[in-house]
């Protein structure tokens, strides 16, 4: 009886957090709304929001991915719980999460400074209206192409074109070059910030859709070769 019990308690559970990844707005108090974007957060958003807002429309707008009629709700934890309740982030220390219903759970903003954090040590901000463009874009693939195709797609790929969409990313190196000076660790932030280097080069240097950069059998060695290149002698390490 009571191994039923338990078994009946975690799935009371597990409903209970299903539902609220399904429809985090019963625990944000404000919104605001731009065109088809709607930001939630769970204290008062003023002009800084808004302005953070309608400059991340701005962006997805420019990608060949974007769906006008399609919806985004983007919800603003600010606090390590809700994070990991609706992100949910399990050791990653992420900026945001997009979780399976497609709602955008975003860790940690400044709205006055326009800024995002994750919880690393280094490398730990990057732009706000980027932030809600690189998610949105996410979306936007699983829409296009599928859920599960979204999270097949190898990471220099889809994270390439949605930071490549988000104009930024969280990388602090100076100069601009797309390979570090030696004995300078490579971290994940400048692994992201190679991806959308190499689909800035892919999209526009060689002209591929994005159907045909996700579908293409690309070495992706190749193609930042080519992207150095391109690019010219590289620097001492990257810029944003």
């Amino acid at each position: 009886m009571n191994v039923w019990i338990a078994r009946a308690a975690f799935l009371l559970v597990l409903c209970g957090i299903l539902t609220l990844e399904a429809h985090p707005g019963v625990l944000f108090e404000h919104k605001i709304q731009h065109k088809n974007f709607t930001l939630y957060s769970q204290a008062p958003l003023g002009p800084d929001a808004v302005a953070a807002l309608r400059r991340a429309a701005e962006l997805v707008g420019f990608s060949p991915i974007y769906n006008p009629g399609q919806k985004y709700e983007i919800y603003v934890a600010n606090s390590g719980w809700m994070y990991l309740l609706l992100g949910p982030d399990f050791g990653v220390k992420s900026f945001a999460r997009t979780n399976p219903f497609d709602k955008i759970i975003i860790r940690r903003c400044d709205f006055g400074a326009s800024k995002c954090y994750s919880g690393s040590t280094s490398n730990n901000e990057r732009e706000l209206p980027g932030l809600i463009a690189h998610e949105v874009t996410h979306v936007n693939i699983r829409k296009r192409f599928g859920y599960f195709a979204e999270i097949a797609l190898p990471a220099w790929k889809k994270e390439g074109v949605a930071d490549y969409i988000a104009q930024s990313g969280s990388f602090q190196g100076t100069g601009n070059g797309l390979v570090l000076s030696p004995g300078v660790a490579v971290s994940k932030s400048f692994e992201y910030y190679q991806y959308r280097k190499v689909a800035a080069y892919a999209l526009e240097d060689k002209g591929l859709s994005v159907e045909e950069y996700f579908g293409g059998n690309y070495d992706y060695a190749e193609l930042l070769a080519q992207a150095i290149r391109a690019q010219g002698r590289p620097g001492p390490g990257a810029e944003l």
